[in-house]
């Protein structure tokens, strides 16, 4: 079973995301708060890490690159989303392996974590 961990400060979609990943082969750890991203990552070890850009008090690209240059996370797949005008640069330069612009396909974000998953796995 795949473990996902998503981070989302809006609990509406934060619920949305994880109640589709539920429905499927996947084990989601839901997070509203994005300062306890680095913590959980410690207990839960996921297979993959979703997360939304504008967290409240975190940038998820920020967040994105301290998990991408960490010696134990830097091979966890990570896949960034947004509703906001978002430069593809900055998606590259913060390491993540995939974007989705808000309002996106469940099932292509379910493709994508699968994919992910069975990548770096």
């Amino acid at each position: 079973m795949i473990k996902v961990l998503v981070v989302d400060d809006d609990f509406d979609l934060l619920e949305m995301v994880c109640l589709m990943l539920q429905s499927t082969e996947t084990a989601p750890i839901c997070l509203q708060d994005c300062k306890q991203t680095m913590s959980t990552l410690v207990e839960n070890t996921p297979d993959v890490l979703v997360m939304d850009i504008y967290l409240g008090e975190c940038d998820g690209r920020n967040l994105c690159k301290l998990v991408k240059t960490s010696q134990q996370y830097g091979n966890l797949p990570v896949i960034l989303y947004s509703a906001g005008e978002i430069d593809p640069v900055t998606i590259k330069e913060c390491g993540a392996d995939h974007f989705f612009k808000k309002p996106f396909d469940m099932n292509a974000l379910l493709r994508s974590v699968n994919d992910l998953a069975n990548r770096y796995n």
